[in-house]
């Protein structure tokens, strides 16, 4: 089985926070530099290193569902979850910090307790495609 993708949903007001914050920064020291070239630098150091950091963390994001486990992806970030250690999925608007760059969420609940949270565009098919390969790993062969 080749591995079904789903690209994260990425929430308008989340661009306007990474983008304005970094883009901010910099036109703000871009302004100041006459005025203070020292405070300028900074500020447009601090601006481009804010944009590469949001960057590096979250692209590219995606939940890829393979035959054994659930990858996900966010930036650098690599998790693999085992299938077999899923208890439930549902969904889930949880605002604490997870490789989810939407509050339309999915919660992935492992059996130990632990859980994800991930935000596929598609939530319904993403939900579908994991119960379906749960309740196809926990049938006994005949």
């Amino acid at each position: 089985m080749s591995a079904k993708i789903y690209p994260a949903k990425i929430d308008w007001w989340l661009w306007l926070i990474l983008i304005g914050s970094s883009l901010g920064l910099f036109v703000w020291g871009l302004l100041s530099w006459q005025t203070n070239p020292a405070e300028a630098l900074i500020l447009i150091g601090v601006g481009i290193f804010d944009g590469i950091l949001f960057g590096v963390i979250l692209f590219p994001c995606y939940y890829a569902i393979e035959e054994s486990h659930i990858l996900i992806r966010s930036g650098l970030i690599r998790y693999r979850v085992p299938l077999d250690g899923v208890q439930s999925v549902t969904l889930s608007s949880n605002p604490l910090s997870a490789p989810a760059p939407s509050l339309r969420r999915v919660k992935i609940e492992m059996k130990d307790g632990k859980y994800h949270l991930v935000s596929p565009a598609d939530r319904e098919g993403f939900i579908r495609e994991v119960k379906r390969l749960v309740e196809t790993a926990l049938k006994p062969e005949i």
